[in-house]
């Protein structure tokens, strides 16, 4: 009979251990896995220190964040608001390891733009006020809304990447 109850308690102390342990490498895990996979928490890498995040109401914002920095929860923000409204909604975006393409309309779906983003700016080290990085990105940045002159900007420049096979699509329509 004592041999039992040993048995049983020392079966309850390691499951106990076993458990414990388990939480805090899972809680562990959790924590760090935004540094490996921020799209659990709507942070998609594009690449040259640039991401997709997904911000408030239902829109989204491309950021510079830096090469060091994987987990884009914040940065600076390369794509300008369109005119009437500071909301946008990137329908598309697709990216490669030289470039990104955007379709975005405003919250409402109308007036589309079209952006090609070339990752080829280098940034890494500038002091972003002083060496205006802002507009090293900016400059960058092809924006039209007009697809069929995005379609041939595309051609000219040789970019590989449609929007008929998107690795990032959203269709968010937040009705006012």
């Amino acid at each position: 009979m004592m041999n039992i109850l040993k048995y049983i308690l020392t079966f309850l102390k390691y499951t106990l251990i076993f458990i414990v342990l388990f939480f805090i490498v899972l809680i562990g895990f959790l924590f760090y896995a935004d540094s490996f996979m921020p799209e659990w928490n709507g942070s998609y890498k594009l690449g040259k220190g640039l991401f997709l995040i997904e911000w408030d109401w239902n829109t989204q914002k491309i950021v510079y964040s830096g090469e060091t920095e994987s987990n884009g929860y914040g940065g600076r923000y390369i794509i300008p608001p369109f005119p009437d409204s500071p909301w946008i909604c990137m329908h598309e975006v697709n990216a490669n390891d030289l470039w990104v393409i955007v379709k975005a309309t405003t919250l409402k779906g109308n007036y589309p733009r079209y952006y090609l983003i070339d990752k080829s700016f280098n940034i890494e080290g500038l002091d972003w006020k002083a060496d205006n990085c802002d507009s090293i990105i900016q400059s960058h940045i092809i924006v039209t809304s007009d697809s069929i002159r995005f379609e041939d900007i595309l051609k000219k420049k040789n970019v590989d990447l449609r929007f008929n096979n998107i690795r990032y699509k959203y269709m968010y329509r937040r009705e006012e």
